[in-house]
């Protein structure tokens, strides 16, 4: 072992020998006019060129994570505001809607409700349901790929009936967010108790 760590110093010492020598060599070429200086970059033009390096490198990241392909915390929210607002606020006088709340899911979301929109449709107009839903709050809490989980707090106002009075109900819940064909569409929605 004593051996080894002597050879391995011996051959280090041996090398930065060398080195020295070589230089040694150079420098003496060059003062004796047979090989001309190597071209060293001065600190004051290296500076500046690293500095904009940098810049480039920034810009072209941003540039890359703003890409019109990419979508911020801001399009998930108000995708999510959208879509569950419009989710939580049937109307019996508005047929069309179950088309609409298709046309904004995708996924097992879209799966689920398409199985039971006949008879969502059957039970809003039945009931003569008409109920406003909003939004409170929404915020992203993870990012999963190109996809986003929103949590959202909503509250449903339900519009007074001849036999039902007025109120309010407040729902958490979890979404899911997937692009789709150019648009944030609902891939899952689960409520929270």
């Amino acid at each position: 072992m004593t051996d080894d760590r002597a050879l391995l110093s011996a051959y280090r010492s041996a090398r930065a020998d060398q080195t020295r020598a070589e230089r040694a060599l150079v420098d003496a070429q060059v003062r004796a006019g047979h090989r001309p200086a190597p071209r060293r970059w001065p600190l004051w033009a290296v500076v500046p060129v690293a500095v904009v390096a940098l810049v480039f490198a920034n810009v072209g990241t941003v540039s890359w994570v703003r890409s019109d392909d990419g979508y911020t915390d801001a399009d998930y929210i108000a995708a999510a505001t959208a879509r569950v607002e419009q989710l939580l606020s049937p109307d019996y006088r508005q047929p069309a809607q179950v088309k609409r709340i298709l046309a904004s899911a995708t996924g097992a979301f879209y799966d689920e409700f398409a199985q039971s929109a006949d008879a969502y449709s059957t039970f809003v107009s039945k009931a003569g349901t008409v109920s406003t839903g909003r939004v409170l709050g929404a915020g992203v809490s993870r990012r999963l790929g190109d996809d986003a989980e929103v949590l959202v707090a909503a509250t449903v106002d339900l519009t007074a009936q001849a036999d039902v009075p007025a109120s309010s109900r407040e729902f958490r819940l979890r979404t899911v967010l997937t692009p789709e064909s150019g648009m944030l569409k609902l891939s899952m929605v689960q409520y929270l108790p």
